[in-house]
């Protein structure tokens, strides 16, 4: 009996490896449009993709940015987000009180440091238990074929099977992000912590002027000042091309479908990351969720180092994607706090 349900397990991978090996030599090119298909998506809802998705990412991290702003923006409108190649600092002491204290809401998101985010429950179906707000992102849409594959770089595990249980060519899809948290820090006191960490650290400071000397053009030190956080994700697919020989071999009902789907999932993925609640030869529902939140994007600011050796005035990040040059005001503490003329 235990042959016989592996061989049905089998049968449902098979399609997904055939989808999986197929057009091997641009393999690499679908990648990178995969990649930036995804960024793209998310860029539409107005904050800077992370791209894989990264628990280790918060407000007052600090990247350096080695290229200069029109080439960035050339850049990301070419592979469709920018990496974060060089981390640099990770700013201490990041003031949270001073940016949700006079809240409307009576919570404690000022008191920091929170416990790890973590599904409550015995199974990964339990609520997301993280201390921040809420956020909400709209629905994506995505289409997956045999011949391209999936247009949509999604860190999902239980996508693929669902396509080969379908047998189908084709299929449209989409997905929805759930267990969505965003928390942030006020821009004026990471500035104020990125001069101090810049004037107090005079092996960093030279290291980076050097950089900058170096590269005979600007260069940036870019500053996380929000992050956006998702626990799960749900998807839908339907099939939008032609039925595979077997497929009336395959459960009509649907939940017979989704039991099917999920005893074969417990083979290829951790237990209970994915959950199927519906699976015909037309459509297939999913759930899948995270041990822990993960950061899916973020926004902050980009602050220039010039050829002296000093900070320039911040540039919004989103400014620099859009190709645009000029500086944002910010309110910038006084030269006592920082330590130096900017």
């Amino acid at each position: 009996m235990l042959r016989g349900l592996n061989r049905k397990y089998i049968a449902l991978l098979l399609p997904v490896l055939l989808v999986a090996n197929l057009s091997c030599g641009s393999r690499e090119k679908q990648l990178e449009d995969v990649a930036k298909d995804w960024c793209l998506t998310l860029r539409a809802s107005q904050v800077i993709p992370v791209y894989p998705l990264s628990e280790d990412i918060r407000p007052g991290d600090v990247f350096l940015v080695e290229l200069p702003v029109h080439r960035q923006a050339e850049l990301y409108k070419r592979k469709g987000f920018l990496s974060l190649d060089r981390h640099v600092t990770r700013l201490e002491k990041v003031n949270f009180a001073k940016f949700y204290q006079p809240a409307y809401f009576d919570e404690g998101f000022q008191s920091v440091p929170h416990p790890r985010g973590q599904r409550v429950g015995a199974t990964s179906g339990g609520i997301m238990d993280v201390n921040a707000p809420r956020a909400a992102f709209p629905s994506y849409t995505f289409e997956i074929s045999e011949s391209s594959g999936l247009n949509l770089a999604l860190p999902l595990k239980g996508l693929m099977l669902g396509f080969g249980f379908m047998k189908t060519r084709e299929a449209q899809g989409s997905i929805s992000l759930t267990d969505t948290f965003t928390y942030g820090v006020s821009g004026d006191d990471l500035i104020v912590r990125l001069h101090k960490w810049f004037n107090n650290v005079p092996e960093a400071r030279e290291m980076l002027t050097n950089i900058r000397r170096a590269a005979g053009c600007e260069i940036f030190l870019r500053v996380v000042s929000r992050v956006y956080l998702v626990g799960g994700v749900d998807v839908s697919l339907s099939n939008t091309g032609q039925f595979g020989a077997n497929a009336n071999a395959e459960p009509r009902n649907g939940m017979q479908g989704a039991e099917l789907l999920n005893q074969a999932a417990s083979l290829t993925v951790p237990a209970g990351n994915v959950t199927f609640s519906n699976a015909t030869g037309r459509s297939v529902s999913l759930h899948e969720s995270f041990q822990h939140p993960l950061v899916i994007g973020y926004i902050g600011f980009d602050v220039p180092i010039t050829l002296s050796g000093q900070l320039g005035p911040p540039v919004v990040t989103l400014s620099q994607l859009q190709g645009e040059t000029q500086s944002r005001d910010f309110s910038i503490a006084d030269q006592s706090q920082t330590g130096e003329k900017q």
